[in-house]
């Protein structure tokens, strides 16, 4: 090639590189934006899934209380009906076990004090030593306040039974308003954490119920394994105490414990009229695990599709290479094939297969006396003596129809200037890439057919 079409072909190579590119690029940023908008809606479906389960947790933990906390209401009521004097029965308390009101699985125990924090009688527990529960802060708490409230206990750890439990107590009140005692239940936490164990939050996902302060009161996991250690710890999630904080009863948020070191979508719920709340956690390795096979499927598309347009434009490269190669060789034979046509020093003529003529040299237009565009206006039966027309049809039928090549023949022209002359034709045809006629080749000899007119006239 040479210098200009070395630089042609270094453009077109540069163009197609840059559209390649273009393409690619194009598409890596709709898989970027695709694959971006997937992970926000995994995002939205896990804190989705968080704030519904926290709000049924939540509602959960609400109803238990809420029915230990009715049957201690009517319980407290019906004792502090009793007369002064009167001494409390354990059939008191039948009301509180035997009305249907709780589940018995929901408590351990339920209690019963005098105003000097005495035990009177228990069901569900029995104790032979009298238990003064006068130091018990809830105790405290209900002594000094006058109002008809729930008071739940800090979490406390039974040195026997190594369990955790809390105490729902309310104050009973003699008919005069005077303190006669408490009436409290005794509930395990593993009741909760049973009931969190049943919840499937995947792997590393967190259910933990806590105080007003934070502090854990119960986690998910099977209670049998769960670490204990845990209750009643205050873990650092600022993000936490911030929406607290701003009296807001539920909302998400994202955050990273550093021991743990694993990032999840937290949703709160307040449980309603309790001072509790309930958070879910879901981690990303659970909730971006079908993101995470949407990303590597989405990358070998995307991989197999740069290969393929890395292949195609190499094929179209290579493929313009040789169709460069081939019209520039087509092109040498045009100029070869054009300066021997026009600088040939025989009469030459090029015209359809119906005779319709398209190209002469100089030496035809000289002979006949036509310019090139005459000529270009006839057809070659314009040109030749009518005698003689027909005198080649055969042959011309024949190398139409690839019989021959070619064939010569004597033949008068007739010039414009209405003279007549003899010459020998050489007839030729060309064919394209098909095999069929393309154009068809005149040439005529500036040789002596004297011999041969006169032997015809005479």
């Amino acid at each position: 090639m040479n210098s200009g079409e070395i630089k042609y072909f270094n453009t077109f190579r540069f163009k197609l590189m840059a559209g390649v590119l273009f393409i690619n690029l194009f598409i890596v940023t709709l898989t970027v934006i695709f694959l971006y908008q997937s992970k926000i809606q995994f995002e939205k479906r896990a804190a989705q899934t968080a704030q519904n389960l926290s709000r049924i947790s939540a509602d959960y933990i609400d109803s238990v209380i809420d029915k230990i906390d009715l049957a201690l209401v009517m319980a407290a009521d019906e004792l502090g009906r009793h007369k002064p004097g009167k001494t409390f029965t354990p059939g008191n308390l039948n009301i509180v076990t035997g009305n249907g009101i709780i589940d018995p699985l929901d408590i351990d125990s339920i209690h019963v004090t005098d105003s000097h924090g005495t035990i009177l009688f228990s069901a569900g527990v029995s104790s032979e030593k009298p238990v003064n529960i006068s130091d018990d802060d809830f105790f405290k708490n209900l002594l000094n306040s006058t109002k008809s409230e729930l008071v739940i206990s800090e979490p406390e750890l039974e040195k026997l039974s190594k369990s955790w439990h809390l105490k729902l107590a309310r104050r009973i009140n003699r008919p005069d308003g005077s303190f006669a005692g408490v009436i409290y239940a005794v509930t395990g936490i593993e009741h909760f954490q049973k009931a969190f164990a049943a919840i499937d939050l995947g792997k590393y996902g967190s259910l933990t119920l806590r105080n007003k302060n934070l502090a854990i009161i119960a986690q998910n996991g099977k209670f049998e394994e769960s670490d204990s250690s845990t209750i009643g710890q205050k873990t650092d999630s600022s993000k936490l105490k911030e929406l607290i904080n701003a009296g807001q009863v539920k909302g998400t948020y994202q955050a990273k414990y550093p021991e743990e070191g694993v990032t999840r979508i937290f949703s709160f719920t307040k449980v309603i009229d309790h001072p509790f709340f309930v958070t879910v956690g879901i981690s990303t390795s659970s909730y971006l695990v079908e993101w995470r096979r949407e990303v590597v499927e989405a990358s070998i598309a995307l991989l197999f599709f740069i290969l393929i347009t890395i292949l195609v434009s190499c094929y179209f490269l290579t493929n313009w290479q040789q169709q460069q190669g081939i019209i520039a060789a087509y092109r040498d034979s045009e100029e070869c094939f054009r300066a021997i046509f026009e600088n040939a020093l025989v009469g030459s003529l090029l015209a359809t297969p119906d005779g319709k003529i398209t190209k002469v040299n100089l030496m035809f237009e000289n002979l006949l006396g036509y310019s090139a565009e005459d000529l270009n206006s006839l057809n070659i039966k314009d040109i030749i003596f009518p005698d003689d027309f027909e005198n080649d049809r055969d042959m011309f039928q024949s190398m139409l129809e690839g019989m021959r090549n070619f064939y010569q023949i004597e033949k008068r022209l007739v010039t414009n200037y209405y003279t007549v002359i003899w010459g020998m034709l050489s007839v030729s045809v060309v064919r394209d890439q098909l095999g069929e006629p393309r154009f068809i080749v005149y040439m005529r000899f500036l040789q002596n057919v004297l011999p041969s007119c006169l032997n015809r006239l005479c």
